[in-house]
């Protein structure tokens, strides 16, 4: 197992350096340093990091290492080194690196054109141009300085370049370097003397790396010390014992089952918040646990347990799900579907792909509980026995395929597709989240001063959210409708209560696990009563917390 720990910490180091949108870079340096796995991290990853969070000065001796001119260059240009900068843009294919090496065999065109429109070098402009040998590569890229690259912006700055400078020989060879007849020469002409360019070209003069302002590394760390890396840090910090732990518990569960274990085992994985070192987690513990072989109803289980687990381990499932002769549960079937749904790499294979193509389901990914609901009722009527028996036959045929690649499994997602299209424009008119909404207006105004969320999505809850949420107070409160304490029909009558409850009575035992206080709000109480009681414990929370 210690191998395999050390293996984690180097996936989940990786996982939290290239995860976008979750932490900032800043906050990504702290947590990786407080937590003793800065090192851990591979020096390119440092790099990175360092120069998205403006410490250019720490990340140039890194780039040396490498010889990676361009990010010399630009750490360079960031500090306002124009001449050094220039003199890295200028330098010729790197002697070093191996893995890490920049695949460029000769001076920085790109770079070396945006330095002469900062500096309004028109006529350096074109000599960089004529340097980078443009070559017309379709009807709208362009070979140019060893690479490829779309066509209308070069042929722009081309154009504004030659108005800029009078340079009449450039519009004889704009024909032969982008591929233009004479006619279209003249337009591209006609627009730069009317200044049609000049915003376009000014995008191409500064990198967006390098709008991040040069900061010390000492102010980075500071800013980067926020409630939310220091989880991060004591996440990372404790991962060998939370490893440990979570694999004993999932092997305890595999044997013997036990919601409780398993409520433990998804909470670990989904805790950190970020979808790419949850990733990591479980492969590592699919691994430790030998989770690949000998599919059974336990593999069922544990991968429909959360939406996570289900999109990461969706080829698993379904082999498990075809092995022990189950049917897919709605739950299951809409990430399928959605899964399908927003897949390039399907409409590619089923030679059905189009650019244009909007996803029909992305109004219905937010309303998981009714999808499911109506995917109950459709299954109900024996649609589903049947096309999920033409999957199986299928997949006894070629036991090591992937599931999702067989022709069944797509009729049986299209279908379904289809249905909840349908369902759709049937039924979600009828559907009001106004008592939700007023319940949410009214706490808000009890508490002017205090931070509230409505619908808030913590990755170990989810596909299930939080109505309203009071960070500070760490007390969420649920509107409870009639659908939760009886059977309605556009939440899926018997078969939909049925699952709500046992939504419901899920949704309380991560709360308790998370240190959430989860107070309810009846459809048939007081709703203002019951608001200022909450609000008034929110507030006693919130005083005792700050003494």
């Amino acid at each position: 197992m210690i191998r395999r720990i050390e293996e984690l910490r180097s996936s989940v180091t990786y996982a939290i350096a290239l995860a976008k949108g979750w932490l900032s870079p800043a906050e990504k340096i702290h947590a990786l340093k407080a937590s003793g796995l800065w090192d851990v991290a591979r020096t390119r990853d440092q790099a990175d990091l360092l120069m998205a969070a403006g410490a250019y000065r720490e990340a140039i001796p890194i780039w040396q290492t490498f010889s990676h001119w361009r990010k010399i260059g630009d750490a360079l240009l960031a500090l306002g080194d124009v001449a050094g900068a220039r003199a890295s843009y200028e330098k010729g294919e790197n002697p070093t690196g191996v893995e890490y090496a920049a695949f460029r065999r000769g001076p920085d065109v790109d770079r070396l054109i945006a330095l002469a429109i900062s500096q309004e070098d028109w006529n350096g402009i074109l000599h960089q141009i004529r340097a980078g040998e443009p070559d017309p590569l379709g009807a709208k890229d362009v070979v140019f300085g060893g690479g490829s690259r779309a066509k209308g912006p070069l042929v722009k700055l081309c154009a504004h370049a030659a108005v800029a400078t009078g340079d009449t020989r450039i519009a004889g060879e704009m024909r032969g370097f982008f591929g233009l007849e004479q006619a279209e020469v003249d337009v591209f002409l006609g627009h730069a003397r009317s200044g049609a360019y000049d915003k376009d070209v000014a995008k191409l003069a500064r990198p967006p790396l390098l709008r991040v302002t040069p900061r010390p590394l000492a102010r980075i760390l500071a800013e980067g010390n926020t409630e939310r890396s220091a989880r991060v840090a004591a996440f990372l910090e404790k991962l060998e014992p939370g490893f440990r732990e979570a694999h004993a518990t999932l092997v305890r569960w595999l044997s013997r089952g036990g919601d409780e274990d398993l409520a433990k085992v998804v909470f670990w994985l989904t805790r950190i918040g970020s979808y790419n070192v949850f990733g990591s987690c479980l492969f590592a513990l699919q691994c430790e646990a030998d989770m690949f072989a000998d599919l059974g109803h336990r593999h069922v289980e544990f991968y429909s347990s959360h939406p996570w687990i289900t999109r990461s381990a969706m080829r698993e499932l379904l082999a498990a799900l075809v092995a022990t002769q189950g049917m897919p549960t709605p739950q299951v079937l809409f990430a399928c579907v959605l899964q399908v749904s927003s897949s390039i790499m399907a409409d590619i294979e089923r030679g059905t792909f189009d650019p244009d193509r909007v996803d029909p389901l992305t109004a219905v990914r937010g309303h998981p509980v009714w999808a499911e609901a109506v995917i109950a009722g459709w299954a109900a009527g024996g649609t589903l026995d049947a096309l999920w028996a033409d999957v199986v036959s299928e997949a006894a045929d070629q036991r090591w395929k992937d599931v999702r690649r067989m022709p069944a499994f797509a009729r049986l997602c299209d279908v379904l597709s289809a249905e909840l299209v349908a369902a759709w424009a049937r039924d979600m008119e009828k559907v009001r989240w106004k008592s939700e909404e007023s319940a949410f207006l009214s706490l808000k105004a009890l508490l002017p001063d205090t931070s509230i969320e409505r619908h808030a999505m913590p990755s170990w809850l989810a596909p299930q959210h939080l109505d309203i949420l009071v960070p500070d107070a760490s007390v969420a409160v649920e509107y409870q409708g009639e659908q939760h304490y009886r059977p309605i029909d556009v939440f899926g009558g018997e078969a939909g209560y049925t699952a709500t409850v046992r939504r419901d009575e899920n949704k309380r035992n991560l709360c308790r696990l998370a240190g959430i206080r989860l107070e309810y709000i009846r459809h048939d109480e007081d709703a203002r009563l019951r608001l200022e009681q909450i609000a008034s414990l929110c507030r006693t929370e919130i005083a005792r917390r700050r003494t």
